[in-house]
């Protein structure tokens, strides 16, 4: 019963093709200019006995290829067939039961043909039986030949490849000197050679491809490839039209691109963190605010909300008014003394109201969001400024290509922590890096782990990408194409994206521009603006009282000079009239004994009388009162 089942997907593709096969064109017997023929026709007739045997256990005949399989005798003769659905060890196991896992060639008919000139269609040399010079066809059976790249990739079982190491580009390779080169491409490009049975001898890249590519190890690299020194470089390789002509790559990896990255200061500094809290209105609109407030003011005065007073003192309480108001203090309906003022107060309660919920509403975003404010903002705001651009030596010919008036701004490195040291010396304030090396950079991580972890958080990405360019490999031309087909296959069934997630970015200390990851609280940082108003209002307000206090102190009837003709207005507010007018009194008669008018002791310390109190009320602009 095992056996019945384990043939019913023989059977199943048998079926299949003996129906669908004629349908497509081609018969049993292959295509007319391309027919199926009988391999064996010996003039003795049959099959050669030197490649016959006796399959012990089974008692079956066989046909004796490589590795010691069983072949069924009338393999690949006469019809196209699925040959090689039941056989071990690549489409099915040695009891015949095909594979789940098994090479797509598995399920593909085919059968043997003439060579040329009497098949016009695709065919290949067997490697089976090559003593015997036979041809097999797919195309001759209207399918995909699938079997050749696994043919191609057989070959390469055994060999020795000559690897080449160029310098440290992380998290792609690192060159660690004399112990084996790591990074996420190295890891997968042994993986692939240990599938296909490649051993690796690491050699140092010659001294005349490093003579001729001083600045770049990358470069010198590819030209020992080229040269057949080497058959092979690690590493993660643009993929340049120069270097393309040299050398065959293998499937690419990736594609890269290029990002413009800036120095700035703008970013978490005292004055930014100072000034948030203006952030949220122009300039135009602060100042329009302002103007507002001392209209309304005015206003205030002019239609007698401020009391009968002089203009300026009419200002001051108008304006008063209208802050208390802008800020939700101010008086309510029933404290307006006209109709007018009731509509003025309406107007501007509105005008208030919509800038106190604005203003909520757009610090809340600005706080939420840093901002980055710097001087360019992409590659043509560079190229206005007239300042240097780092870049790395390969991409100097293709950025110059690309963006031919960037070409005399660009200056050279041989490898990105140069581009590092140059930074934290002072230079390189313009620079063209992948995201990847960036956020490499901004992080500290090694290679640029030598100048403390805030050494690059000043430097920041503006623009688009720029110049994508794929990544991949150098190989030798006689053999690109098995390994490529190994590779592309490691590649798809997810092997390279299992790799690159052992290499995963540090995450960065620096600030970040752009929404934060997630709702904070206010801190004192952000509320700094309001708290330095709050102080400085403080110290005025302070330095005034003093400075009264200190008048008030130092005063001398006998110095000649000026005397402060009472208490301060303040002081005086909500005092009873009659000690106001005592105390106005005593500051009078001061004067006038100063004068030399007579004034009798007495008017200095006795009360006013009832009826002087009325004079002062009815009088209030005399300059002497009767006591």
């Amino acid at each position: 019963l095992m056996l019945e089942r384990a043939t019913m997907p023989s059977l199943i593709w048998s079926l299949l093709f003996f129906f669908l096969v004629p349908a497509r064109g081609q018969g049993l017997r292959g295509h007319p200019d391309c027919p199926c023929i009988e391999p064996w026709n010996l003039p003795e007739g049959g099959v050669p006995k030197n490649l016959t045997f006796v399959e012990q256990g089974t008692g079956r005949g066989c046909l004796f290829g490589k590795n010691g399989i069983c072949f069924p005798l009338d393999y690949g003769a006469s019809k196209c067939f699925t040959w090689d659905i039941s056989l071990a060890p690549w489409c099915a196991d040695l009891q015949g039961r095909p594979l789940t896992n098994a090479p797509a060639f598995c399920n593909q008919p085919w059968c043997y043909v003439s060579s040329e000139p009497n098949c016009s269609l695709p065919s290949h040399k067997s490697e089976l039986f090559p003593e015997y010079g036979l041809h097999y066809s797919y195309s001759t059976c209207g399918a995909v030949d699938f079997f050749s790249p696994e043919l191609l990739v057989n070959t390469l079982w055994g060999k020795v490849f000559r690897a080449g190491v160029p310098g440290t580009s992380a998290p792609w390779i690192y060159n660690n000197g004399d112990d084996p080169p790591s990074g996420w491409t190295v890891d997968f490009a042994n993986y692939v050679f240990e599938k296909v049975g490649i051993r690796v001898q690491i050699e140092e890249i010659s001294n005349g491809s490093l003579t001729a590519f001083p600045q770049s190890s990358y470069s010198a690299c590819v030209r020992d490839v080229a040269l057949g020194l080497k058959d092979f470089c690690y590493g993660a390789f643009w993929e340049t039209p120069e270097r393309l002509i040299e050398t065959a790559f293998t499937p690419v990896y990736e594609g890269q691109a290029f990002v413009l990255i800036v120095h700035s200061d703008s970013l978490g500094d005292a004055m930014a963190q100072a000034t948030s809290i203006f952030v949220p209105f122009s300039p135009g609109l602060w100042g329009m605010l302002a103007l507002s407030t001392l209209v309304v003011g005015l206003a205030m005065w002019y239609i007698g909300e401020a009391g009968d007073v002089s203009l300026l003192e009419g200002l001051k309480k108008g304006v008063s008014k209208a802050i208390r108001r802008l800020t939700d203090q101010g008086d309510g309906w029933d404290k307006m003394k006209t109709r007018s003022g009731r509509f003025l107060l309406f107007g501007f309660s509105v005008l208030c109201s919509l800038a106190v919920t604005t203003y909520t509403a757009n610090l809340a975003s600005f706080l939420l969001v840093k901002t980055l404010r710097v001087g360019v903002q992409d590659l043509d705001g560079a190229i206005e400024s007239g300042e240097e651009i780092c870049i790395l030596q390969a991409s100097v010919a293709l950025f110059s290509a690309v963006h031919p008036e960037v070409g005399h701004l660009l200056k050279p490195f041989s490898n990105w922590h140069h581009i590092a040291d140059s930074y934290v010396e002072g230079g390189c304030r313009r620079m063209l890096l992948p995201p990847v090396t960036y956020a490499l950079m901004r992080a500290a991580a090694p290679p640029f782990d030598g100048h403390g972890r805030g050494a690059f958080c000043k430097l920041w990405r503006v623009g688009d990408m720029l110049v994508p360019i794929p990544i991949a490999s150098p190989i030798s031309r006689d053999l690109d194409h098995a390994l490529s087909y190994a590779w592309a296959r490691e590649k798809f069934q997810g092997k390279l994206e299992q790799f690159r997630r052992d290499y995963q970015l540090p995450v960065s200390e620096c600030p970040v521009a752009g929404l934060q990851e997630e709702v904070r609280p206010t801190t004192i940082a952000d509320m700094s603006g309001g708290f330095i108003i709050l102080g400085v209002l403080l110290l005025v307000a302070i330095i005034h009282h003093q400075t009264c206090a200190l008048r008030r102190s130092t005063f001398h009837p006998d110095d000649g000079g000026d005397e402060p003709s009472g208490p301060p207005l303040a002081e005086l507010a909500g005092v009873d009239p009659a000690a106001r007018l005592r105390a106005e009194g005593q500051a009078r008669a001061r004067r006038a004994a100063k004068g030399g008018e007579h004034q009798p002791e007495e008017a200095a310390s006795s009360p006013p009388s009832s009826s002087a109190t009325a004079q002062a009320r009815s009088s209030p602009g005399r300059r002497s009162v009767q006591i």
